[in-house]
């Protein structure tokens, strides 16, 4: 159970990281597209990314220890 969970966090991981890259680059988009990156962006990184870092830091030592 833990292992296919890992595996899960790992992409929604990656996931996580290629919405906040791609919502990054907002220069060459229409203003209305750009209003909608930045949005996406700010919900990445301000809602989402320090939840998930908290369960990295609880996700890690339990692989670790289990393993």
């Amino acid at each position: 159970m833990l292992i296919p969970f890992s595996i899960y966090f790992i992409l929604f991981g990656f996931c996580l990281m290629f919405f906040t890259l791609i919502s990054s680059d907002t220069e060459e988009l229409r203003p209305e597209d750009a209003e909608r990156m930045d949005f996406l962006h700010t919900v990445c990184v301000v809602y989402i990314a320090p939840y998930y870092a908290l369960g990295c830091l609880v996700l890690i030592p339990t692989v670790i220890i289990c393993a």
